[in-house]
């Protein structure tokens, strides 16, 4: 029979190991939003004539055929495919990539690049906590509204204001919404796949698999003589290897560990790596707009990761009144023996 001291002690190991994947989980989806920032960068360095949608396009297809060539083993893939639920999760998480790179290149084209990106990337902490809620039936708690709200507030700063009105505008509004539905949807789908026993980087090939067969008609329509630029050749290249199958791979690790909630949260360090970037090295303007944008953009990430960072290797500072009163008593006992804690002469 194990001794109470042995089982808090067993209890204190499996909170910190909790903590410590949580802490890892987050690190790993931030590195992944890290590597997207980048994606703006890489973009500068096409023409501007090329279709941004034609790079997502070949992006997803070659990021998805490394997926699938290494990081896929080939008896999973029979594993996933005879099982009627993984191959629903990892087709529906396709799907809904897909949708989502339509969507949000589609709100990009109609809203502008700094309100499309601004009003897709505050929905997916909003529809994280929403789902996260539905799916749990409990709130997502005050970290997560806290989060949200300077996210929010940063990523409009980071946007430079409000843009004027318009059917077009409200309808590239529309259409940021539905882009960062899709994308929870993804990573909703994903996650279920992951904690159902598939692997992360399994999942995240199927993903990609599928959207990158659904984009493929992007490549066919129109000209695309780009593809066969030295220059379009590295930056897909790069776009393929680096922001989609590492990105993607450490975004599937992080899924394992973090609630829904919050994975809404820390993909919003892509903005803040992308404001950074076209500072620094696209000689970008920073005003003090965007300067407090990446400030409460930066807060929101350290409020919804605090409390994976705290390494909880010791019980509690203070334990309950009825452990201290029987600490007290074995201190008693050992000092005077037991007929002095009775009549009260061992105090």
């Amino acid at each position: 029979m194990l001794s109470p001291g042995s089982l808090r002690v067993g209890s204190r190991t499996a909170r910190a190991a909790e903590h410590r994947e949580a802490a890892c989980g987050s690190g790993a989806i931030v590195l992944a939003a890290s590597l997207w920032g980048t994606i703006g960068l890489a973009r500068s360095f096409l023409p501007g004539s090329v279709p941004a949608v034609a790079v997502a396009a070949a992006r997803t297809a070659v990021g998805g055929a490394l997926l699938l060539a290494f990081c896929c083993r080939p008896a999973e893939v029979g594993a996933v495919l005879a099982d009627p639920v993984s191959r629903r999760r990892v087709l529906t998480a396709g799907v809904a990539m897909a949708a989502y790179q339509g969507l949000f290149f589609l709100a990009l084209g109609r809203a502008g690049v700094a309100t499309g990106v601004v009003v897709t990337m505050c929905t997916v902490p909003v529809f994280g906590g929403a789902l996260e809620a539905l799916s749990r039936r409990r709130r997502p708690g005050h970290r997560w509204a806290v989060s949200t709200g300077l996210a929010i507030g940063g990523c409009l700063l980071l946007a430079g204001g409000p843009a004027a009105a318009g059917a077009r505008m409200v309808l590239g509004v529309l259409f940021g919404v539905a882009a960062g539905a899709a994308y929870i949807g993804f990573t909703a789908a994903s996650s279920r796949a992951v904690t159902g026993g598939v692997r992360s980087s399994t999942v995240m090939a199927f993903a990609f698999g599928t959207a990158g067969l659904l984009l493929s008609p992007v490549l066919v329509v129109g000209q695309q003589g780009w593809l066969g630029t030295g220059r379009g050749i590295a930056v897909v290249g790069y776009l393929a290897v680096v922001a989609t199958m590492g990105a993607y791979v450490a975004y599937g690790r992080g899924l394992r560990a973090v609630p829904l909630a919050h994975v809404g949260g820390l993909v919003l360090a892509e903005p803040v790596v992308a404001a950074v970037v076209g500072i620094v090295l696209l000689h970008e303007p920073c005003t003090a707009r965007r300067a407090l944008g990446l400030g409460l953009t930066a807060a929101a990430l350290v409020v919804i990761t605090a409390g994976h960072w705290r390494w909880p290797n010791r019980g509690p500072r203070h334990p309950d009144r009825g452990a201290r009163l029987r600490c007290v008593a074995r201190r008693r006992l050992g000092r005077a023996g037991p007929l002095a804690v009775i009549d009260g002469r061992g105090r």
